[in-house]
């Protein structure tokens, strides 16, 4: 479930429609990447763009690791809709002779007073753009004063091609003591394709279902594809786990199932992010008996990111008409009662995790 495209930030989720079990969903990220972004200053050359024409969202980061291998807080710049043929300048600093640190990294707001340790002068040139790709020439310099008014320079100049929300990295550079926080910084370019007003873009939506906790790790998948703004249908699941701790083949009780089953609507907006309406219903079943729930989540994200919707721990019981043999050893949180079988899911799961992860983005060539 790897992917580059990540973020850290938290929403509560919607009123619950519920049946039996109510399910809550908490929007998570499962890593960083970015800050907030702040518009950076353009260039716009040539004629007006034709408001049918892709255009691109380019983005510049300048990001630290530290001394213990974290990565930092990167200082993300971005600029948006350029069609072909347009160009955007960015300056990018990195430490400062007050502050040494490389973690400290920012854009430079007056360069006749910054003292930065590095400073990062970048232009980009949209050549060409589309769903699947953005080419883009790169060029600009990277110095470093001295205090003794010696500038070590470094031209960065490079042409890319590149997939959506793909980065590369410009540059890297080294802190050369021990009075830097981060023991490097990089500086990178990102490029989403931005499709014409009313274009339905081709998406892919990854979906899993994962669980986690005192009854193990264990997941499910699906991919589902479709075009931007189309309700596209999934069914992850079930994942099972024994009601019993003994008992075998023939005489082993049916296991305990859930599954998750909904819709994602994404639409590509002409920033480049993209908006996703995600509809689940959880579903626990074991022995012909089911009960679940149903829940919403609207939510903003970049191409390829993953968000995670976390249900909570389930709660309620199942009950079902199925006499378990008196020699089985049942799971915790099982019980006999008369002729039926008694499951508390609470006690169960006991602190285990169920959640569904999703990623939309564009769809590129197979």
């Amino acid at each position: 479930m790897s992917t580059t495209t990540r973020q850290r930030r938290q929403a509560r989720l919607f009123s619950v429609a519920s049946v039996g079990l109510a399910i809550g969903i908490l929007v998570v990220p499962i890593a960083s990447r970015r800050t907030a972004a702040r518009p950076i200053a353009t260039d716009r050359i040539g004629a007006k763009p034709d408001d049918q024409a892709w255009r691109a969202s380019l983005r510049f980061d300048a990001i630290g690791t530290l001394r213990g291998g974290a990565t930092g807080r990167p200082h993300v710049e971005i600029v948006r809709a350029l069609g072909v043929g347009e160009t955007t300048a960015q300056d990018l600093i990195a430490g400062d002779h007050d502050d040494p640190s490389l973690c400290n990294v920012g854009f430079v707001v007056n360069a006749s007073t910054a003292r930065p340790i590095y400073h990062w002068h970048l232009e980009a040139r949209v050549l060409e753009t589309s769903a699947t790709h953005t080419t883009v020439a790169i060029s600009g310099r990277r110095t470093r004063p001295d205090v003794s008014g010696a500038v070590d320079d470094v031209e960065l100049t490079r042409t890319l091609t590149l997939a959506p929300d793909e980065y590369h990295t410009l540059d890297f550079v080294s802190a050369s003591g021990t009075d830097s926080a981060c023991t490097s910084t990089m500086v990178r370019v990102w490029a989403e394709p931005l499709p014409p007003p009313g274009v339905r873009v081709p998406i892919v939506s990854d979906v899993w279902l994962v669980h986690a906790g005192p009854l193990g790790e264990s997941l499910a998948y699906q991919r589902i594809a479709g075009s931007s703004s189309e309700p596209l249908s999934f069914h992850v699941g079930p994942l099972a786990w024994p009601v019993a701790t003994t008992g075998v083949g023939a005489n082993a009780p049916p296991k305990l199932q859930i599954e998750v089953t909904g819709s994602i609507s994404a639409t590509l907006r002409p920033d480049g992010l993209v908006d996703v309406s995600t509809r689940a219903v959880q579903t626990f079943s074991w022995a012909g008996y089911m009960m679940g729930g149903e829940g919403r989540q609207d939510f903003r994200s970049r191409p390829g990111e993953v968000v995670a919707l976390l249900f909570p721990n389930p709660g309620g019981t199942i009950r079902a008409a199925k006499d378990m043999p008196p020699d089985l050893s049942l799971a915790r949180g099982v019980t006999r009662m008369g002729q039926q079988t008694v499951i508390a899911l609470s006690e169960y799961f006991g602190d285990s995790q169920v959640a569904l992860y999703v990623q939309v983005g564009p769809r590129g060539p197979e």
